[in-house]
């Protein structure tokens, strides 16, 4: 089936050669089982997801965080969601919102983020280094952090946390991963949380 171009809008914001880096980004995604983009509409984040069981779904976004040389600098992050955590949540959790309507949600469980994760920060924690990561958008391998080298990095980086998702305790597990998580000292962004995590592990094992 063929894909749908990418929208002027968004080449106008990723630069020249997005198509092109796009369309090869896609390609691989979908070798790796992701479906995508889910949607161009906003433009500054193009998101995928995978579920890598009936109960969780992984969304992995290109985030745009600026322009090199007319050229698209972006980041990746996932955001891993839980069916079971959002069966389980009561109208008492901090995070719970009313469904629209009274039946809402029960034939098409939502999914209740768990945990997210930036490829940059996880890059960043592998040697000393004065400068958060990000990537062009390019398949030009005589640019430095092309597009190339950004899927290198999510393999080696994402997907093996990705792929070890593959039942609820293995996610219960790296998010009391995350609480214990401290970042090397040099690097100045996030690493692996989510608002409210300490909550949303004792509403998912009770």
């Amino acid at each position: 089936m063929m894909r749908k171009a990418v929208p002027k809008a968004v080449v106008k914001l990723w630069g020249e050669s997005s198509p092109e880096a796009f369309e090869f980004l896609i390609a691989e995604l979908e070798i790796r089982g992701f479906e995508g983009p889910l949607t161009w509409a906003e433009k500054y984040s193009i998101p995928f997801c995978i579920y890598q069981t009936a109960e969780i779904r992984v969304q992995l976004s290109l985030s745009r965080c600026g322009t090199v040389s007319g050229m698209g600098l972006f980041d990746s992050g996932l955001l891993f969601g839980s069916k079971t955590l959002y069966m389980k949540t009561l109208a008492t959790d901090p995070w719970w919102v009313a469904p629209p309507s009274e039946n809402a949600g029960q034939n098409k469980p939502s999914f209740e983020p768990c945990l997210t994760d930036s490829l940059a920060h996880q890059k960043w924690a592998e040697q000393p280094g004065e400068m958060n990561p990000a990537w062009l958008m390019t398949l030009d391998k005589a640019v430095p952090h092309n597009v190339y080298e950004w899927l290198v990095d999510f393999d080696r980086h994402h997907m093996p946390m990705i792929l070890k998702m593959v039942s609820d305790e293995a996610l219960i597990k790296e998010m009391r991963a995350a609480l214990d998580y401290r970042r090397p000292h040099w690097v100045r962004s996030d690493g692996p949380h989510c608002f409210q995590m300490h909550e949303r592990l004792a509403a998912f094992e009770r």
